[in-house]
Order: structure tokens, then sequence, then C-alpha cells
């Protein structure tokens, strides 16, 4: 008896295609979430939430380390410094701990930290004020140099404390003198009852002290002039760093009787120390149209190619002649020479919107693997103001940079963007 295999069931293709579909949303669901979990795992906006999580005992405890382990390089340990010392200028809370977490060392105010740590008292503003009176009140110098610190950091709007920052300046006391001279170095024409005081000191002062009063007149700019002479004392003997920087200052005070600044200033464009080439055309440059005789030495100072003042010398250039088109130019295309490039977008955005014609020039750079890069093209941009327009997304587009001080940068160079320029007439 033969037998036969039976009739083969049909096969429910539908619901086979509709488990295989569901099945690969779910895996593609996981790779997904495993994807998204690990970028935030590795993405700036997780050390935000961390450090947003953070009480102010533990900000301060990152920050401190500061003292001990010094600056980190550049990485996860560095971004989650600087976002500490950012998030403490978000609060009311425990205001002392706070203003004594920001209330850095002295050699820290030029690098990202000082930076950061400018922008947290900014926020805090004259809430940060009780704090760091009491600073001063301390018998702990290190403590009263830290407050001093924030002062300088605070500028102008700290104004409130000039009269004390004088006080400890005419106290004769080196340490008080020089920590005074420090919180004074940001305060402007707040600065000027300490004129005298400066000037019986410049001479015999240490070079350092010699540098803060340099900065202190170029706050003053006019008003600093009775001072004119013992600066140029200070320019022609004073060693390089102090002898520099008064050269600044004369060039922000402007021209004066007995004291030829123009003349000083260009015999040095072509010095053979770079730092005094670099900062005899900061001078020039203060002096705007004052300076013009010099035209012509700066401006073959900015068409050298194989000058490394050529930044600087196109800034002294547009601020001499007002003409901002060949500086511009010369400032883009300096972009391209890394060696020169942070000096150029750095002076590009100190033109403000003179140096606009540069922004295909400096686009590229919001993309550069270098943070230093990327925040600069970014302020430069910010600079232009609303002749940036049309850049505005492409700087929006940084607003999740790894970096948080170039996310400070974006919010501040976009509302600049965004702001109707005074002079446009609103119907």
């Amino acid at each position: 008896m033969s037998s036969q295999a039976g009739p083969e069931m049909p096969r429910n293709k539908p619901m086979e295609q509709f488990f295989s579909y569901v099945i690969g949303l779910l895996v593609a669901a996981a790779v997904v979430s495993v994807m998204v979990t690990s970028f935030y795992l590795t993405s700036p906006q997780r050390i935000t939430d961390q450090v947003a999580g953070l009480s102010v005992a533990e900000l301060k405890e990152i920050v401190r380390t500061l003292d001990t382990q010094g600056l980190p390089p550049n990485g996860e340990k560095k971004s989650r410094l600087l976002a500490a010392i950012l998030q403490l200028g978000n609060g009311e809370s425990e205001l002392e701990q706070r203003v004594a977490a920001l209330s850095l060392q002295q050699t820290h105010l030029q690098n990202e930290v000082g930076a950061a740590a400018r922008v947290s008292l900014q926020k805090l503003g004259p809430k940060a004020f009780p704090a760091l009176h009491e600073m001063l009140e301390s018998d702990d110098p290190m403590t009263i140099g830290r407050a001093c610190s924030s002062i300088y950091l605070l500028g102008e709007s700290a104004s409130s404390f000039a009269p004390k920052m004088i006080e400890m300046v005419e106290s004769g006391d080196p340490f008080y003198v020089a920590a005074g001279l420090l919180g004074l170095e940001t305060m402007g024409s707040h600065a000027l009852p300490a004129l005298d005081a400066m000037d019986s000191i410049i001479l015999d002062a240490h070079f350092m002290r010699q540098v803060s009063i340099s900065k202190i007149c170029i706050g003053l700019g006019r008003d600093a002039a009775p001072m004119a002479k013992k600066l140029a004392k200070v320019y022609e003997v004073g060693i390089p760093s102090a002898a520099t920087w008064a050269g600044i200052a004369l060039g922000a005070i402007g021209p004066v009787e007995d004291v030829d600044t123009v003349k000083l200033l260009s015999a040095r464009i072509d010095h053979h120390r770079q730092v005094d080439r670099e900062r005899a055309l900061l001078g020039l440059a203060l002096m705007g149209e004052e300076g013009v005789n010099a035209k012509d030495k700066v401006k073959i100072a900015m068409e050298d190619p194989t000058s490394r003042v050529r930044p600087q010398a196109a800034y002294a250039y547009y601020k001499i002649t007002d003409d901002g088109q060949l500086p511009a130019k010369v400032l883009g295309d300096l972009l391209e020479k890394r060696s020169l490039r942070s000096n150029a977008l750095h002076f590009l955005s100190e033109m403000g919107p003179a140096g606009a014609p540069a922004i295909p020039k400096i686009l590229p750079y919001l993309s550069s693997s270098e943070a230093f890069e990327r925040e600069g093209a970014v302020i430069a941009l910010g600079s232009f103001g609303n002749k940036a327009a049309e850049a505005k997304m492409k700087v929006l587009s940084l607003s999740n940079d790894p970096d948080p001080l170039i996310r400070e940068a974006v919010r501040s160079a976009v509302a600049s963007i965004e702001k109707i320029p005074e002079s446009k007439n609103i119907e």
C-alpha cells in the first residue's frame, strides 16, 4: 500500500513578514539606543548635566584642584573644570562659597580658566561684592590677592572697589601695592585718583609693578598724560616686558609735549625682538589718526611676507587710516598661515564691522579641530554684528560644542548678530 504525503500546509507569509518587520524595528531601535547612549556618555551635554547636579562644595572642590594639580591638558578633565567654573555663576545660594571658588590665583587670569571665571563673576555681578569685601578684610594675604584677582576680572563693573585698591597702592607695602595695582588694571578712569601714587613709584618699582602701572595708564588714556615722561623713560631703559607695555601706554595717552611718541614707537617697528615690534604697533593703533606719520612704515610691516607681526600691523594700519578694506583682506589671507591664525582672528574681531569682508575666510574655522580657532571664529563673527547675519546659523551649529567657553561665545555672538544697529531707523 503506497503512502502519499498529505498536502503541505499553506505558510502564513503576511504574518511572517509582519513579525520580521517588528523584530527588525526592535533591533534597529536597540542599535539607535546604544548609539544615543554612547554619544551622550561622551558628549559635552553629559558633562554639563553632571556638573549641574553638583553642590557648590563639590564644584569648589573641582576648581581647587588648580592649586594642587595646575591646569589639566585638553580633554574631559579640562572640560569638566571649565563647566564647573561656569556653573558657579548660575545661582544665588552660598554666594560666599561661589565667590571664593571663583577667586583665582593670578597665574590663571589670562588662560581659559580666567575667561570662564570672568563669565561667572559677571553673571553674579553685585551679588558677589559682599563676599569680596569680606575677603579684602582677611588677615591672609593669599585671600586678599584672590579677591583682587576677582576684581580684576570684573573690571569697571566693580568700580566701587577702586577706593580700596587705591588705598592699597598708597600704603607703600609691597604686597598691597602689587595687589591693588592688579585690581586697578581693568578699572579704566576709576583708577585716576591713584595717578600720583603711581607716578611716585614707577621708576623705582619692580618690573611687574611697572607692567601693571602701564596697563592702568592704557585704561586712563589721555588722563595719564602727567606720567608720559616717566613712561618714556621706562620705554627706553626698562626690561622688555615692562618697556613694551609702557610703549602701549604712551600710544594710549597720545601726543604730549617733550615726548615724540610716534617717533619712539616707529623706531621699534623693525626691532630685533618680536615683542617690541608687536607692542609698538599696538601703541600706534591706540593713537589712531594721530599716528598717521607712521603709516608708511606700518604698511611695509603689514605687507612684508616674512614679517611675523603682520596681524598687528594690519590692525594698526586700519586704526591709523580708518581704511578697513586692505587690513581686512590682509588678515583674511593670514588665516591660511597657522602660526598667525590666532592673531589674525583676534584683530579681525578688534576691527568690528570693518572686518566683515573677511567673513568667507573665517567661516571654515568654525569647523576647525582646534578649540581656539573655533572660538576665535565665533568671536570675530559676533564682533561684526548684523553684517554677519548670513553666518548666524553656522555660528549656532556650535551651540553644543564640547568646549563650554565656545558655547558661551556662541550665545554672545548670536545676540550681537541679532542686535539691531543703533543707527537703523525703526518704522
